[in-house]
């Protein structure tokens, strides 16, 4: 008997048991609601406390853009410090947010795939909360480094960069260079991480243990790993063609515009967890 897919195993699950999807759209999407909402009300309120005079009132109301430049610039004065103070307090707020949500949703989410795929002899571990908080806070720490690298690679470009060069090809390949490389260290960290959940709630382990049988699992099981991370990296690329071909669409006919790109990402995510499931087993 040949062996199960885990590739197709995954799709299969993600098919038959559409609840999966929507219970993963339905996590992320109203975290992501919620954090926009918020945001939005902290710039309104950031608005609401700048001055506004009657000169800056004229000024703006000229409708010409030195003008206009010249009464944004006086009402927006000295209005730094307290931006930034609010983007600070607003994003630990986000992060800390998302680390318990995530960690909860990741553990109801692996708990349902570990039932579905589980034989009905098999028994259920004791698995506890902190590790998956763990690895979900190491995950913003290193999206956190990959913010920090990104900005790095612009530094560094302006710093190669000569004051009498016409063409700016060698700051641009730098910059280019240093992005890939932080893009695909962060890509495969957070990619361990977040497969070290499964092993968190399987196994009971804790955040660095589950990192350990994430490592070692990749080495017993390379080839259906590679399987599961190209059908994941392709359907992330189908996902985009639909979304631009459906924001083409759009411009033209706002109507016709859908959301069947974004349940298709989550599909991919999902059918990466089912066949990382698989592939455990």
């Amino acid at each position: 008997m040949n062996p199960r897919s885990p590739t197709m195993e995954g799709f299969r699950a993600v098919f038959r048991r559409l609840s999966f999807g929507f219970a993963e759209i339905a996590w992320r999407w109203s975290f992501g609601s919620a954090a926009a909402l918020l945001i939005t009300l902290a710039w309104f309120e950031y608005l609401d406390t700048l001055p506004v005079t009657h000169s800056d009132l004229l000024l703006l109301r000229t409708r010409h853009p030195v003008l206009i430049s010249q009464a944004v610039g006086n009402i927006v004065r000295g209005s730094g410090f307290r931006l930034v103070e609010a983007f600070i307090v607003l994003a630990i707020a986000l992060v800390v947010a998302w680390i318990i949500v995530s960690g909860l949703a990741r553990a109801a989410m692996i708990q349902a795939l570990l039932a579905h795929f589980r034989e009905p002899t098999e028994q259920a571990t004791n698995w506890r909360l902190n590790p998956l908080l763990g690895l979900t806070f190491l995950r913003a720490a290193v999206a956190l480094a990959a913010i920090v690298g990104f900005v790095a690679a612009f530094v560094v470009g302006g710093l190669a960069a000569s004051p009498d060069e016409t063409a700016p090809d060698a700051s641009s390949l730098i910059v280019m260079i240093i992005f890939t490389l932080v893009w695909v260290a962060w890509s495969v960290v957070n990619w361990f991480l977040s497969l070290a959940a499964v092993f968190a709630v399987a196994n009971g382990q804790d955040a660095f243990g589950a990192i350990a049988d994430a490592v070692d699992f990749l080495r017993l099981r390379s080839g259906p790993v590679f399987a599961v991370g190209t059908s994941f990296g392709l359907a992330h690329v189908a996902a985009f063609i639909v979304a631009s071909m459906a924001g083409q669409y759009g411009r033209r006919n706002p109507v016709g515009a859908g959301d069947s790109p974004s349940r298709t990402g989550r599909a991919g995510w999902l059918n990466r967890d089912h066949s990382a499931l698989l592939c455990y087993r």
